[in-house]
């Protein structure tokens, strides 16, 4: 895991959002709100319907969101603009810098969380290719 020992754009540049594709195509996620920390023009990257992820504004559906701004943030978007997220137990990780989740509606802020990922973790598996 190394976003316990090293988070920055060293580790998260956009190498995940073709995996990612091909996870959300699997999965047949038919739409997704993402967070990502990079540069890459989403819409080339054969995507189901997306919305990008507003900061501290928690959504139900599918999530697909980079390590970096779930962790420290990104870009001019405060370091805790993601951290609802860490209520909820990814489905899977992509690649290495993307954490899928599936939140139930409604979110958190008007239920219990479902399952708390433990500090530490380390039993998070990588979505199937």
């Amino acid at each position: 895991h190394p976003e316990k020992i090293l988070l920055d754009s060293d580790l998260d540049w956009g190498q995940d959002l073709l995996r990612l594709s091909a996870v959300l195509r699997q999965k047949e996620v038919d739409k997704v709100s993402i967070a990502y920390a990079g540069s890459a023009d989403l819409s080339q990257f054969d995507l189901p319907p997306f919305r990008q992820l507003t900061p501290h504004q928690p959504t139900a559906g599918w999530v697909a969101i980079s390590l970096l701004p779930l962790k420290i943030g990104a870009h001019y978007i405060p370091t805790d603009s993601f951290y609802w997220l860490e209520a909820y137990r990814p489905v899977c990780l992509v690649g290495r810098s993307i954490r899928l989740y599936y939140v139930p509606d409604p979110p958190l802020e008007q239920r219990e969380p479902i399952e708390r990922l433990p500090a530490g973790a380390d039993d998070l598996q990588e979505c199937a290719k």
